[in-house]
């Protein structure tokens, strides 16, 4: 499923991001342990690495944690039949062309962004530095997915370390600065995933939505044919002299022609559902022994003759010759039968 690919994208691309942000943090803490001097660069470092990398590993993870299960039950992907290659134009870059708009359209976003910040900066100076930025990473993730969401959050904490964070104010220093873009990296980490996630999966609905509404309509096109195909074999069905009658695999009417009804005397109202034994009362013309109706042991398909009588419901006998046969696929059990009686005198 596309939407599981997705999910399964966002969900690998988190645990990178996760892994890479706690191997910096790790990194920090070691060049702590043997290149600062004094408790307070330690504490400075450490505060640096849990803040600045660790937060934004523990919600990459915890979000890729969150994801994970809607990526399981889909199965493996069928194989995919194996079709020739067929000699066509190089579509590579084409392909990478298509790839790289949505990152073009995330650069472009962030530098709106950043335009919009530094027209704000009169007004705000340096409080609020990445206020303009989250609405860049969540309309990146949008159009573009992850990825994109990803490479805004990137260029974002560029911009704003070289455009906000160093240009003094309330955080002036390594830490606090190092510290913002942790919180930032974090939440448009967070942002992106959710954003990306809830468009994969609006874009699964309406792709269920369109499959479902062409399948009804299919079907609602096979359920006209077949009522008129129905109709078409119940105008056949008037037109024939002989009496006919169409049963169910359990032996049950379903349908008789006028003739048919003019043999029995019975109406097609009363005979519908009712036992084909019970509205063709067949016997043997010669022994006046009962006669089935339908074939019991014959091959779906072998038609069966014999010289036969019909009782119609007023108690009158009529000869005739009988006709059956099954209607099903060959070896398995008949699905219906057609019963057609001829007349030998008339009624």
């Amino acid at each position: 499923m596309a939407f599981v690919t997705d999910i399964d994208r966002i969900t690998r691309a988190l645990n990178w991001i996760g892994a890479l942000a706690l191997a910096g943090g790790l990194v920090v803490v070691m060049w702590a342990l043997w290149g600062t001097r004094g408790v307070d660069d330690f504490r400075t470092a450490v505060l640096i690495a849990a803040a600045g990398f660790g937060l934004p590993s523990i919600v990459a993870l915890g979000l890729a944690w969150l994801l994970d299960p809607l990526t399981e039950g889909a199965g493996p992907a069928p194989p995919a039949a194996r079709v020739e290659p067929v000699a066509t134009a190089p579509a590579r870059p084409a392909g990478l062309v298509r790839r790289a708009v949505p990152y073009a359209i995330a650069a472009v976003l962030v530098a709106a962004a950043a335009l919009t910040r530094w027209w704000l900066t009169p007004m705000l100076g340096v409080n609020a530095p990445f206020m303009t930025f989250f609405l860049a990473v969540g309309v990146a993730a949008w159009i573009g997915g992850f990825g994109p969401a990803a490479f805004a959050t990137l260029l974002c904490m560029l911009v704003a370390w070289n455009g906000f964070l160093g240009s003094g104010g309330p955080l002036p220093d390594l830490l606090g600065a190092l510290v913002a873009l942790g919180v930032f990296a974090a939440t448009a980490l967070a942002l992106g995933g959710i954003t990306a996630t809830a468009h994969a999966t609006s874009v699964a609905a309406r792709r269920m939505l369109m499959e479902t509404s062409a399948r009804q309509a299919s079907l609602l096109a096979v359920e006209a044919t077949l009522r008129s195909e129905r109709e078409r074999l119940k105008g056949l069905l008037e037109l024939i002299d002989d009496a006919v009658l169409l049963t169910d695999g359990a032996g049950l009417v379903e349908h008789m022609n006028p003739a048919a009804e003019r043999l029995t005397r019975w109406r097609l109202a009363d005979a519908r559902g009712r036992a084909v034994a019970e509205v063709v009362p067949l016997r043997n013309a010669t022994t006046r022994a009962p006669h089935r109706v339908l074939p019991v042991a014959a091959e779906p398909g072998a038609p069966q003759h014999a010289r036969l009588v019909v009782v119609d419901r007023d108690g009158v006998e009529h000869a005739v010759d009988d006709h059956v046969k099954a209607i099903g696929p060959a070896g398995a059990a008949p699905s219906s039968h057609v019963v057609v009686l001829r007349l030998r005198e008339p009624v």
